[in-house]
């Protein structure tokens, strides 16, 4: 016999909302919180991609290079979810969360 779960609750706020997870969990409506953000990432990803460039002869199989590819990946990943979210406040349309990936 197994054991029925309870239904989930969706704790996140409505979809009709204009707002963005943010990649740290936070939900903003806030332009300014979201490009903060976005400087935040920069660097980071500056530093990965340069890293990934410079190993680029390493063992790809290496777990070091893996993890840094993986970070790398969603770093893009956030940084697009990002820049949509401030093109579209730009344009003045109204903005839903994505569904998770």
């Amino acid at each position: 016999m197994t054991a029925e779960k309870p239904p989930t609750r969706d704790s996140r706020p409505s979809r009709s909302s204009s707002g963005l997870f943010l990649p740290t969990g936070v939900w903003t409506k806030d332009r300014l919180m979201v490009e903060q953000e976005k400087q935040r990432l920069l660097p980071w990803r500056t530093i990965l991609n340069d890293l990934m460039n410079q190993a680029h002869d390493t063992e790809s199989a290496c777990t070091w290079y893996l993890m840094a590819e993986a970070t790398l990946a969603q770093i893009d990943r956030d940084l697009d979810d990002l820049y949509e979210w401030l093109e579209a406040i730009e344009r003045g349309d109204a903005v839903c969360e994505k569904p998770e990936r």
